[in-house]
C-alpha cells in the first residue's frame, strides 16, 4: 500500500531520462481520477497526470489486483481508451501469478518500466 502522489514526481524524472515508460501498477484502484477533492494532484489522481504529460507508454501500462471504484459507475473506462491492460483482483484470487507476470514481461519488450 502507500500514497502514489509520490509516483507522479518519479514518473517525471524517469521519463525525462528515458522518454516515456511503461508501468506496472498493483494496486486496488487505477489511480486515474482528474480530480480528487477539488486537486489535480492528488493519491488518486498521479497516473491521470502522467499520461496528460506523455510520461507513460500506455500500450506498456499494465494495473493488477484492481477492484473497481464507487465514485465512478466505470471505473475503468478512462484506462481503456489510453490503452492500458486492467487485470481485476478478481481474477488474480486463488492463483499463481506466474503466468500473468510472463505476459507482463513480454508487454514490457526489455523496455524501460516504472
Amino acid at each position: 500500500g502507500g500514497d502514489h502522489t509520490i509516483t507522479y514526481p518519479i514518473l517525471q524524472a524517469v521519463a525525462e531520462r528515458h522518454g516515456p515508460v511503461g508501468l506496472v501498477h498493483v494496486d486496488a484502484h487505477t489511480d486515474t481520477a482528474d480530480r480528487a477533492l477539488g486537486e489535480r494532484i492528488y493519491h488518486g489522481t498521479p497516473f491521470r497526470r502522467c499520461v496528460d504529460e506523455g510520461l507513460l507508454d500506455c500500450g506498456r501500462v499494465v494495473q493488477i489486483g484492481i477492484r473497481g471504484s464507487s465514485y465512478d459507475p466505470d471505473p475503468y473506462k478512462y484506462c481503456r481508451e489510453q490503452g492500458f491492460r486492467v487485470v481485476p483482483a478478481e481474477l488474480c484470487w486463488m492463483r499463481s501469478l506466474a503466468p500473468l507476470m510472463a505476459e507482463v514481461r513480454q508487454q514490457m519488450r526489455g523496455q524501460p518500466v516504472y
